[in-house]
């Protein structure tokens, strides 16, 4: 039934799509990833799409070689069209560098994404938090050209700022930055976010809770699946009887680094068990220092796309710590893919939270904070192959009923396409009528 709907709307007339976001293709974690693959998607559809955005730089906090620092460009990428401006990266983020970074993209991207509304009129303007600074700026382009005006939150910051103390002025209930940012939320035509537990956080600052949608983020299960990585070990000097423990992801604040670190100091207590940990970020080098001359942790950079799939099936458990409260305001966008490796996962998850009733069945939840009973559950299924078997494939079968690419995408777009169809049929029907009274006159 979709496939008829976005080819009839094709047909009339392509989607004009403004995304406008900090983070975009060809970075290879976390936000980019996903706002980078669902344009791609779009594209695919027939959608025109334009992205504002700024230059590669996450999560090694450094802009990629080969990209333009200080000036403005634009580039073509998988049928999409792409303005990039630069902005300022911090060498240490810490709080105020973070802010001024945030401010730096507002300042040379908004001009941009106004500019880009009044040439393109496009049907729908869909700003990406973070960042919320630029969230006021998306809805004046939206008004200014009549466009549907859509702001998807993967990380709600004022929240994020809150639980990791990453600001003095914190987002309490009545203080200025929770007003300014419910007045925000309220004035979109539609909110999204990631799971259950952000859309009540959400709501908290004031948008309507049957006005939230879940949008999660998503993955391609034809791709990402379970795949013999027994060359990709022999690589790395690991052999068949090691049991592989990957973190994959960002080395940063909000992923529970403390907890990896425990992890790494025990691991020599946990026989048979070998941890590889590929990713980059703040704390990317402070973790590899304590692991100096050691033979039962490898470090790995961020992998390509190609490479991820490998990677994945590479592990036996797939580790996820995250620090207590995160999940009010974020979702890990690594599970999706760690799932559909067909691997079980071992998570620091709030208690009442989405992520619990899903590790229910393919995994082991733990209390944030408790890196003990982290590392404890790690002993329970580096002992049990049949428990570990067993999780993998309800794993496997989780990511393709809740995750799989298309079915999210569909479903988050759909209510687009189909408003979009009937607003097209509204005018002409109009249209017909004004030249049916114009010959008649």
């Amino acid at each position: 039934m979709y496939k008829n709907m976005t080819s009839t709307k094709t047909q009339t007339r392509p989607l004009r799509i403004v995304v406008y976001g900090l983070n975009f293709s060809p970075e290879l974690t976390g936000v980019g990833r996903y706002t980078g693959d669902m344009c791609t998607w779009l594209a695919e559809q027939g959608h025109q799409v334009f992205v504002v955005t700024a230059y590669p730089y996450y999560p090694q906090w450094v802009v990629q070689a080969g990209h333009l620092r200080w000036r403005w460009s634009w580039d073509r990428l998988n049928g999409i069209t792409v303005f990039r401006c630069p902005l300022w990266v911090p060498r240490t983020p810490k709080t105020m560098t973070r802010l001024v970074h945030l401010l730096s993209f507002l300042l040379t991207s908004a001009p941009v994404a106004l500019l880009a509304g009044l040439l393109v009129r496009p049907d729908v303007v869909l700003t990406i938090e973070p960042t919320c600074l630029c969230a006021p700026v998306a809805l004046l382009t939206g008004r200014l050209v009549g466009a549907k005006r859509w702001l998807h939150v993967q990380d709600v910051e004022i929240a994020a700022a809150e639980r990791l103390n990453l600001a003095n002025t914190t987002a309490r209930k009545g203080s200025l930055g929770a007003y300014v940012y419910g007045q925000i939320l309220r004035r979109f035509d539609r909110v999204s976010t990631l799971s259950l537990d952000m859309k009540s956080t959400l709501h908290k600052y004031g948008r309507p809770y049957e006005r939230i949608e879940v949008f999660p983020n998503w993955v391609d299960t034809n791709i990402i699946r379970p795949v013999d990585a027994s060359e990709l070990r022999r690589s790395l000097g690991l052999s068949a009887e090691d049991i592989v423990l990957l973190y994959a992801g960002s080395l940063g604040e909000k992923q529970g680094v403390e907890t990896l670190v425990l992890v790494l100091e025990k691991l020599a207590e946990i026989p048979g068990a070998k941890c590889v940990v590929v990713g980059d970020g703040p704390y990317r080098k402070r973790i590899s220092e304590l692991c100096t001359d050691r033979s039962d942790t490898i470090f790995l950079p961020t992998v390509s796309e190609e490479r991820l799939t490998e990677l994945l099936s590479l592990a036996d458990i797939h580790l996820l710590p995250q620090r207590a409260g995160v999940t009010s305001f974020a979702f890990p966008s690594k599970l999706a893919p760690m799932l559909a490796s067909g691997r079980p996962v071992i998570a620091q998850v709030d208690s009442g939270c989405t992520m619990r009733e899903i590790l229910a069945r393919c995994g082991i939840a733990t209390s944030p904070g408790d890196a003990h009973e982290f590392v404890h559950a790690i002993r329970c299924l580096v002992a049990d192959r049949k428990l570990r078997t067993a999780l993998g494939a309800a794993a496997r079968v989780e990511a393709e009923a809740r995750f799989e690419r298309n079915r999210v995408l569909q479903l988050a777009w759909g209510a687009i396409f189909s408003d979009s169809l009937e607003a097209a049929r509204r005018r002409g029907r109009a249209t017909s009528a004004d030249r049916r009274r114009g010959v008649s006159t």
